[in-house]
């Protein structure tokens, strides 16, 4: 009995060892409508890494539950640090805000914090986002696109606004970098911002 108790203790151990090593399981969410192989260079540059093709990202208020349970469904139990690519990084705030202590680092590119238009997503990062001290890095870049009608500044990578990138909405951002003659898709392809993103998933 006391051979199986010993057994038993040293194979209990040995799993909650190995999921603590595990660390943060890294989770790229896509935007809305991007395909899973939009982020297959990124994905190769981080091991282990998930890719998430949102299912649904509208309406907003109800858009981070659904996700949320999207990752749990895909088998990722533990912490999570985001990877999120345009309106994927609102979502990935949010579920933070909603969940405290399940994220422990988030990383945006080309998101629109600010919103399209004039404080069009101001009402959806409530207190607990503000006040969440999980670490937020940011991307951004703008090329020579026209600007849209819903655009704040003329500086843009053709679906985002350099002025709604660079928008946190009271948040306090780690590190931001602004990357000049890149677009919306292109940044996930370009060597130098997935070498920056792998640094900073590293520093956890």
């Amino acid at each position: 009995m006391r051979k199986i108790f010993l057994l038993f203790a040293i194979s209990f151990w040995l799993i909650a060892s190995s999921i603590a090593l595990a660390g943060p399981k890294v989770i790229i969410l896509g935007r809305v409508g991007g395909a899973a192989e939009y982020y297959s260079e990124l994905q190769e540059s981080i091991p282990g890494s998930v890719v998430i093709a949102p299912k649904n990202l509208w309406p907003l208020f109800s858009a981070a539950k659904g996700l949320f349970q999207q990752i749990r469904d895909e088998g990722v139990n533990g912490q999570i640090i985001f990877v999120a690519h345009s309106w994927g990084g609102i979502i990935a705030r949010k579920i933070d805000a909603e969940n405290p202590g399940v994220v422990v680092m988030i990383i945006t590119i080309a998101t629109p914090s600010g919103g399209f238009g004039p404080d069009f997503v101001g009402f959806f990062f409530n207190a607990g986002d503000k006040e969440s001290k999980t670490p937020l890095y940011a991307i951004a870049a703008y090329n020579n696109s026209v600007p849209k009608f819903y655009m704040r500044t003329e500086k843009n990578d053709g679906i985002v606004d350099l002025g709604s990138a660079l928008n946190f909405q009271g948040k306090k951002v780690s590190e931001v970098r602004v990357f000049e003659g890149l677009e919306h898709t292109e940044m996930l392809k370009s060597k130098e911002i997935i070498q920056l993103v792998k640094s900073w998933v590293q520093k956890y």
